[in-house]
């Protein structure tokens, strides 16, 4: 492992983390402001998040796609074939957007009506849920150019572009939140705004830096011949990134609803709902080595160096882990004072408590399973976590949640464990999968 590249695994690791504390701050910042609110519009949050994860999940196994494609014909030095892959993406994700944002938006009641949503909170829901829909469409332009300049190893933009979306939309929360900066106070309903208009603006800036870098071609959109060739294997590696993250965030809806129909659903929803967020800072890092082990591995790949590939992928995943262990530990002190911040209602902050002591001792877990998903998007194989990864939610997870929850008794404690439990057997599965797998034979060929 002495010739790995760790000074290059490292340059592309620290802007995509501070890329993604932007995003935690967006998220973190909706959060506060809305527990300042009432805790109904902090657990309003907390499902529009998830509803609004599972409509990213068609942007993000685009992005799966675009980052095989495009990292593996860098690799190979056919930056024609990049260019072409990247325009076809962005404009086939954003058409896609605002036809699930229309289907959505038709639905929007018979969504909240499933998930078991209170009569008291319905409304706010369903006003968050919209603001999330009309807003789709500009975070996967977001999304994806953030994927598509990661794939070409220029990792600076996308933090600068993430820093103006952020700041406006902290701004945004407090002014028109809060009512802070002399600004009208429109409650949660100003938090949902903010979002919608920050990430438009992310989306334009996305589009212009694009073009000026030479990142598709001239007019966006291939030629129908070239397009008909190429989508075969976009879609190869999307369709089951679709797949597995669709049945991963339904998951985490029915997650949800199991813990909506606890007797103290309201406190349980926002304790889950901002213990997740807390989580997302211990995570930063591993989401940015998932990245960098795409990146990393798909170029390795496409020039034809195999062994190079399992090498530093190998390498991401002992470094992304050890050190993302050592920060949970150092995270153990202050998890008090975290719950205290994010909620007034003790209630919540027991739940956001238990919630992040439990997500501490499975961090080499998750950290080592996002690594090796990161691996397979680079390679193009992402069928292993198709197979893999909604059998441990779905056979494990909820089913066991369901008992320990509800047939048990242990409540919102229950599920938190058996999280704990499936995360643990998933990353296990995974980790045998690329040390014995031929996950190598997945990656793009001529076109």
């Amino acid at each position: 492992m002495h010739d790995v590249p760790y000074k290059s695994i490292w340059e592309l690791v620290w802007p995509q983390t501070a890329a993604i504390f932007c995003m935690l701050v967006i998220s973190l910042t909706d959060i506060y402001v809305g527990g300042k609110i009432s805790s109904e519009v902090q657990a309003s949050i907390g499902i529009s998040a998830q509803l609004h994860a599972l409509f990213m999940v068609l942007g993000t196994s685009l992005g799966a796609g675009a980052m095989a494609s495009v990292a593996q014909s860098i690799g190979a030095d056919r930056i024609k074939r990049a260019r072409l892959y990247s325009g076809f993406v962005l404009i086939y994700a954003f058409c896609v957007a605002i036809l699930l944002a229309l289907a959505g938006y038709a639905f929007r009641y018979p969504i909240m009506e499933l998930l078991q949503v209170e009569e008291s909170m319905l409304e706010l829901a369903v006003i968050f849920f919209n603001y999330v829909l009309f807003c789709l469409p500009f975070q996967y332009t977001c999304y994806l150019s953030s994927v598509l300049f990661r794939a070409t190893k220029e990792v600076i933009k996308p933090l600068l572009i993430m820093i103006i979306i952020a700041v406006l939309n902290t701004f945004g929360d407090f002014a028109f939140g809060l009512g802070y900066f002399g600004c009208t106070a429109w409650g949660g309903e100003g938090i949902a705004f903010t979002t919608l208009f920050s990430y438009a603006v992310g989306a334009v800036i996305s589009v212009i830096a694009l073009y000026k870098d030479n990142i598709f071609e001239k007019y966006i959109i291939p030629p129908l011949g070239w397009m008909k060739k190429a989508a075969p294997y976009l879609f190869k590696v999307s369709l089951p990134a679709l797949t597995m993250q669709f049945l991963w965030q339904l998951g985490y809806l029915v997650l949800f609803g199991i813990v909506a129909a606890l007797p103290d659903s309201v406190s349980a929803l926002a304790g889950l709902t901002a213990g997740m967020r807390i989580e997302s800072i211990l995570f930063m890092p591993a989401i940015a080595f998932n990245a960098t082990a795409s990146i990393m591995v798909g170029n390795a790949l496409g020039a034809g160096k195999k062994e190079d590939a399992k090498k530093i992928g190998l390498a991401i995943i002992l470094f992304g882990t050890i050190l993302m262990t050592t920060v949970g530990l150092c995270m153990l002190p202050f998890v008090n004072t975290l719950a205290e911040f994010f909620s007034s209602d003790l209630d919540a902050q027991w739940n956001i408590e238990v919630y992040v002591y439990i997500n501490i001792i499975c961090t080499p877990f998750t950290v080592a399973g996002l690594v090796i998903n990161g691996i397979m998007v680079g390679a193009g194989a992402t069928v292993y976590a198709l197979i893999i990864n909604p059998i441990c939610v779905w056979c494990i997870r909820l089913p066991l949640g369901i008992l320990l929850a509800h047939t048990l008794g242990y409540g919102s404690i229950g599920v938190y464990v058996v999280m704990l439990f499936s995360m643990a057997i998933q990353s296990t599965c995974m980790f045998l999968v690329f040390l014995k797998a031929n996950w190598t034979r997945y990656t793009l060929r001529k076109v």
